[in-house]
């Protein structure tokens, strides 16, 4: 199930997407202003977020910049601006893809959905993860602290994978078990909480002065690099 954020201050434009997305089988969050996707942004798992140009608050184009200052998550304009500058200040401001209005659900579903392959393409290609002192590698599923290698479990490995190749982002206990097992969560969500503290005590017994998963109270947890060591 992926995870999209819809901005648009047309209250009826973005009812109707909603509701189509989420009988798609999507986890829809919605906006109807800037701040608001700001904070869903920062807070929210998103696999892609479908931003609207003319905003109350702030233009689309300064939205997608400070989005993309955190995250690399796709974003895809929807306008009813069709100029040639337009589009083009939207790629420019870091946008995936422009679309005008009015626009057909199925066709921005496609270009959702390529966007999203074109991401986790990207992703994939991210075998080794450097943050100084700590070094992941994928493909030999190992981490090692300076020198030292650090055994971790296949589910653990996979968690600790999984939250570094999303720096800073925030996932539920229930979003890494979907991501990492591949599966619905049917209440076993709980388990990533004990890979999560298994991981934790193995990377402190190395790394005693930074956590390098932190936990975001009453939202989940995220990997963050410990700044020192990579200076």
């Amino acid at each position: 199930m992926y995870n999209l954020l819809i901005v648009d201050d047309d209250a009826s434009i973005l009812e109707v997407t909603r509701i189509y997305f989420t009988s798609r089988g999507y986890k829809v969050y919605t906006a109807q202003n800037a701040g608001e996707c700001l904070k869903t942004s920062e807070h929210m798992p998103l696999d892609c977020i479908v931003l609207d140009v003319a905003l109350p608050d702030m233009d689309g184009f300064e939205v997608c910049e400070e989005v993309k200052k955190k995250t690399n998550v796709p974003i895809i304009f929807v306008s009813n601006y069709a100029e040639e500058d337009k589009r083009i200040n939207g790629f420019v401001s870091g946008g995936d893809d422009y679309v005008i209005k009015p626009f057909s659900l199925r066709e921005l579903e496609l270009r959702i959905c390529a966007r999203i392959r074109q991401q986790e393409g990207k992703t994939k290609c991210s075998e080794t993860l450097d943050f100084g002192k700590l070094s992941i590698n994928k493909a030999a599923r190992s981490v090692a602290y300076k020198e030292d290698m650090i055994s971790l479990t296949a589910a653990e490995f996979d968690i600790l994978f999984f939250l570094a190749n999303h720096e800073n982002q925030v996932f539920s206990q229930k979003d890494i078990f979907e991501r990492v097992w591949k599966l619905p969560d049917l209440g076993n969500a709980h388990t990533v909480q004990v890979h999560v503290a298994q991981i934790r005590r193995k990377l402190n017994s190395f790394s005693e002065d930074h956590q390098y998963i932190q936990t975001v109270w009453g939202k989940g947890y995220k990997f963050v690099a410990d700044k020192k060591a990579e200076a």
